[in-house]
């Protein structure tokens, strides 16, 4: 009876410390997450600081009819859940008063670690990007992306086919994709 009683008592603690292990597990691969969206957060934000530092540095010198800043307001239309809204806005006027408005470009930044797994696609971001121009009227929208690195004949600045007027860019090409929009705007 006794020896019922101590394997009785051994199963339940190994029931125990199994039920342990699995919820320290479940949080371990919590925390992985979080921290992994944090990094994807982080790096995000880096390109958008990169991205503002190189039009701020660029703007002493040029863009004198042009504005250049966070969006902050969230645009809603009937089938969204919540308002979305670009990183930045370029706007370009007819002077340095800026009296008229000639164009506006929406602009996204999207970056990723090298060692994601779940690696996303420039095209997965398409889609808002073309409903943010749309709610924000603007006539460009302009994708600044470091994804697909790898891609064959990758190309610094090209035309999103299927989509009017939208762009992907490399950042370091970013101010001279602005500056060309500039000098056709006006």
């Amino acid at each position: 009876n006794h020896q019922k009683d101590s394997e009785i008592n051994l199963i339940g603690v190994k029931q125990e410390l199994n039920d342990i292990i699995l919820k320290k597990d479940s949080e371990i691969n919590q925390l992985r997450n979080q921290k992994s969206n944090l990094q994807i957060k982080m790096l995000g934000e880096e390109l958008e600081r990169w991205c503002n530092s190189e039009y701020e540095n660029y703007a002493l010198a040029g863009f004198d009819t042009c504005v250049w800043k966070k969006d902050n307001i969230s645009v809603k239309d009937e089938f969204d859940q919540k308002g979305t809204k670009a990183d930045y806005i370029f706007e370009i006027y007819t002077d340095e008063e800026k009296h008229s408005l000639l164009s506006t470009v929406i602009c996204e930044m999207k970056n990723e670690s090298p060692d994601s797994k779940n690696k996303t696609k420039n095209s997965d971001h398409y889609q808002k990007l073309e409903k943010d121009r749309i709610k924000k009227n603007a006539q460009y929208a302009l994708l600044i992306s470091e994804l697909e690195w790898d891609t064959l004949n990758d190309t610094p600045i090209r035309k999103v086919s299927g989509y009017e007027n939208m762009y992907m860019v490399r950042p370091a090409y970013f101010i001279t994709f602005l500056a060309l929009i500039t000098s056709i705007t006006q």
